[in-house]
């Protein structure tokens, strides 16, 4: 998709031409008695005669180009001059002419640097002046250097990027073919930067109407960006159309506080914007509080020089909070504490109001917002825990994210997953280890006998019912006790001693022992929790007492799974599939989904969801929905994807049934159309006859007609519905390299172990970033998809050997930088036993200052992963095609080969991810 804007080429150039500004060249006309001023770079640019013809002027002392043509009339010159601008037209021509120059590299007289000075581009300033009031402005402070050019620097912008916007200026063209959408949004803003109006609107429109849904993806960036300039309000009105109906998006985002005033201003003006009108006055306040960071923490430490401060500061956004639709107690605990920030007629008609609503005031009152949705009756929701609530819940969990602050109960990230009640599943010990084997991340609540205690406990561990005993290592579980009626605070205490934080009994010891968290543990020699008093709790290895007194029995128990992927599977679901290397986790969800597809199909967030997760769906077999509601879906999806379609199919054309086609054909082959009733086939599918090929439409009518009579389309299987078991799934091998006894050797190195681990306790995920015979073999590509991923392991197999080799980085990689060494204790090289290799070799960094050197953007075509002692080189850009990769031994510990140079046969990088 190209768009052209040639009209503002054309009028740019004609107004460069009329504005006298610049010229340097004076042509003589009309036997000398008119002349006409022009511009040699435009003049060159255009005509190989005036090129040939101005080669041979020299300037004279005013350094303007002299041209006599008295033969030609002053009319017919101003219509050459002119040209583009009369009734006939050659845009495409005037195009070419000006690509073609800019290519040309010829009598350029400005050098722009972009990406931090890394490439330069070549342009002639009469242009740039022509076609951009900035670049106007620019050049007029900028004094050419010796060689009589002049030098930008642009170095925070991309050369990609760059690239487009000067093939704008001098063609008129913006090439945006298999260009993503960051890019188009980029070029959008730098667009607006350069005061390229049309060019930014365009843009601005084109991703409103084709990416809706990767604006969606990236709302808070692009929330952000649109308001720091005024200049695109039709995506300010798309995105607070957004957040007026879900203004958690802004209001909940980690980055609210650094939000624009004008966009703040812009949301608190909107009668429709849904949240309770207490909750906006607090986030007025945070968002003020955090703009002077000098402010005491305690308002009730505030001199009246911190109110006027916070007032100003709000000046903008104290006129739209609607006072007069709280209640009084909302005034009384989130108003009175800042009302020196109010005018004080205000506060007094605030007051007056609840005092007496029908008398006038004199301040304005806004009406209250609507509320979109009409209030439901409540639900009636089975409570989760029979001890704890929703904030004691909330207050866990925010202990185990290592929050300072509670989360609320609405934006608990976690949810908790009941394992094990004792009034449901008994008080024996030994119930305790066989229903909680094997489940990591588990949160233990106790309600003690007599008391309104309740304390608890977090293991991040996987618990174990098969151990032999044995301390357990941890640096995140915790102990606790919970306010509860007479207990007026909770006590979090953390461990303090690591390696003896939670105990696994052996299984003799399991019928009177339960989880032991040293400082806390649940026993009973009865085999009965509630019978004796055989629990007990002190203070050693944790931070803090969570009680007064030693042994206590219990009332009741419960074992809880704070499961976080499940809580967010909408989030992960729309996230595993904007990447290609998330199998496992694209299978993992598509078969929950395919048992579940409410989770996404009733999603607010399905019209969202990638093309590649949709198809994939729709390709199961197994996908429990009728026929008929998929289809239903499909077409929602779709025309969600082209908000620009009439919203009453009835008024579509031909072109608007084009592009549903267009937008659907990856998902419409997928739908099992001979398999709907012939009632189905009429409501809904006949709506869009018009996006199905014309031979299938004739065949579902035949089919209904006559199921018995050979259709030329193909018939793909009904679904199954509620299939009890699944065959087995073939799994794909992780590696194409090493095994999964590989794998575990090199966790067992990352953790420092002088033990391996075996391949079923491996404690770490290898995840499959880039894969040589997959991904290709062009350093670049290691340097593009590795970026930003910390914790790599680096697998090499090398040609004509068994030798696998490889490398560990616990740090990120980056390549933005300028080229530096890197500092770390951690990384470490190695050689795996394979074949004839009888013994692995781990060598460790022995010199950490030098550990990793990260190549600059101009090395980065010939170096990949460089650990300083290994490193992955190649003249030729493909690691298989040469031996420029090499190995010696000076900065780590040992040689991991004997001889230096190799090539590969393939290479492949995990991210390695702890589990648990």
């Amino acid at each position: 998709m190209s768009l052209k804007f040639f009209e503002k080429l054309s009028q740019n150039f004609i107004e460069f031409l009329n504005d006298k500004d610049d010229y340097d060249v004076i042509i003589e006309v009309e036997n000398k008695e008119k002349t006409f001023t022009a511009h040699s770079h435009v003049l060159k640019c255009r005509s190989p005669y005036f090129r040939r013809e101005l080669k041979n002027i020299h300037p004279n002392e005013k350094n303007i180009m002299m041209i006599n043509k008295s033969s030609i009339s002053a009319q017919i010159f101003d219509v050459i001059l002119q040209k583009g601008k009369m009734s006939l037209k050659f845009f495409e021509k005037l195009s070419q002419n000006f690509i073609e120059f800019l290519n040309d590299k010829d009598d350029y007289d400005v050098i722009i640097e972009v990406e931090n000075k890394e490439k330069t581009f070549t342009a002639h300033s009469h242009v740039l002046k022509c076609r951009s009031p900035y670049f106007r402005r620019e050049l007029k402070n900028i004094h050419p250097n010796e060689k009589n050019i002049m030098m930008i620097n642009k170095s925070s912008i991309s050369a990609q990027i760059f690239d487009v916007i000067l093939q704008y200026i001098y063609g008129g063209i913006v090439n945006l073919e298999n260009i993503e959408s960051r890019f188009i949004f980029d070029l959008m803003l730098i667009a607006n930067d350069f005061e390229f109006e049309e060019l930014a609107n365009k843009l601005e429109i084109l991703l409103i109407e084709t990416k809706g849904s990767w604006l969606k993806t990236h709302f808070s960036l692009i929330y952000h960006s649109i308001f720091s300039n005024t200049n695109f309000k039709k995506l300010e009105k798309f995105c607070n159309d957004i957040v007026t109906k879900y203004p958690n998006l802004i209001f909940d985002a980690d980055d609210f506080i650094s939000l624009q005033e004008s966009a703040l201003v812009s949301l608190l003006k909107r009668d429709d914007l849904q949240m309770k009108e207490v909750k906006i006055w607090d986030y007025v306040i945070k968002w003020g509080i955090a703009q002077n960071p000098t402010l005491p923490s305690n308002p009730k430490e505030w001199t009246k020089e911190n109110y006027i401060t916070l007032k100003t500061t709000l000046q903008q956004c104290l006129p739209n909070v609607r006072y007069f639709h709280l209640s009084g107690a909302e005034v009384l605990d989130a108003i009175k504490p800042y009302k020196k920030i109010l005018d004080k007629q205000l506060w007094e008609d605030i007051n007056q109001n609840f005092l007496d609503p029908d008398r006038p005031i004199r301040s304005i009152i806004l009406p209250a917002r609507t509320t979109l949705v009409t209030e439901l009756p409540p639900r009636t929701k089975e409570p989760f825990s029979a001890i704890i609530s929703e904030e004691h819940a909330s207050e866990i969990s925010s202990w185990i994210d290592r929050k300072t602050t509670t989360y609320s109960s609405t934006n608990n990230p976690y949810e908790f997953q009941l394992i094990l009640q004792g009034t449901r599943d008994g008080f024996a010990p030994q119930t305790f280890w066989n229903m909680c084997h094997g489940h990591a991340g588990t949160v233990i609540i106790v309600k003690i006998k007599g008391t309104d205690e309740i304390i608890g406990s977090y293991n991040p561990l996987m618990w174990d019912n098969t151990t032999n005993g044995g301390w357990r290592e941890t640096k995140d579980s915790f102990i606790f006790s919970l306010k509860n009626g007479n207990i007026q605070n909770s006590i979090l205490s953390r461990v303090k001693n690591s390696q003896n934080a939670v105990y696994y009994r052996d299984k003799n010891e399991q019928i009177n022992n339960g989880p032991y968290f040293n400082d806390f543990y649940m026993y009973s020699s009865k085999s009965n929790f509630t019978l004796d008093n055989g629990c007990y709790c002190y203070c050693n290895n944790y931070e803090k007492p969570i009680r007064t007194s030693g042994y206590f029995s219990i009332v009741n128990y419960e074992v809880f799974k704070s499961s976080w992927l499940k809580t967010h599977f909408s989030f992960i679901y729309h996230s595993v599939f904007s990447n290609t290397n998330f199998k496992k986790l694209e299978n993992f969800c598509n078969d929950i989904v395919a048992k579940y597809p409410n989770l996404i199909f009733d999603a607010d967030d399905f019209t969202s969801l990638q093309e590649s997760a949709l198809v994939s769906l729709l390709k199961r077999d197994d996908l429990q929905m009728k026929e008929v509601k998929i289809w239903d879906y499909v077409i929602k999806w779709g025309i969600a994807q082209n908000p620009t379609l009439p919203s009453n199919p009835k008024e579509w054309t031909k072109e608007n049934y084009i592009t549903l086609k267009t937008t659907l054909q990856q998902c419409l082959p997928h739908v099992r159309y001979f398999h709907l009733s012939s009632t189905e086939v009429l409501d809904v599918i006949k709506p869009y006859k018009k996006i199905l090929d014309k031979q299938l439409w004739e065949d579902i009518i035949e089919y209904s007609l006559d199921p018995d009579r050979p259709v030329k389309s193909i018939i793909l299987p009904a679904r199954t519905i509620s299939v009890t078991e699944l065959p087995p799934r073939t799994k794909e091998p992780f590696s194409a390299i090493i095994s999964e006894e590989h794998a575990s050797e090199i966790s067992s190195w990352i953790d420092r172990k002088t033990t391996i681990y075996s391949s079923t306790n491996n404690p770490y995920e290898f995840q499959l970033i880039l894969q040589g015979t997959r991904d290709g073999f062009a350093p670049q590509t290691f340097w593009n998809m590795c970026h930003g991923h910390a914790g790599t392991v680096v697998i090499v197999k090398i040609k004509g050997t068994d030798e696998i080799i490889g490398g560990y980085n616990p740090l990120m990689w980056d390549n933005t930088t300028n080229g530096d060494w890197r500092e770390t204790k951690d990384s470490f090289i190695f050689s795996l036993k394979n074949a004839n290799i009888q013994n692995s070799i781990l060598s460790r960094v022995k010199d950490y200052q030098y550990a990793v050197f990260y190549r600059n953007k101009n090395e980065q075509i010939n170096y990949g992963p460089y650990f300083n002692d290994f490193y992955m080189n190649s003249p030729k850009s493909n690691f298989t095609l040469d031996n420029g990769c090499y190995c010696s031994c000076s900065y780590y510990e040992k040689p991991i080969r004997t001889s230096g140079y190799f090539s590969i046969v393939n290479y492949e990088v995990f991210k390695v991810k702890k589990t648990i």
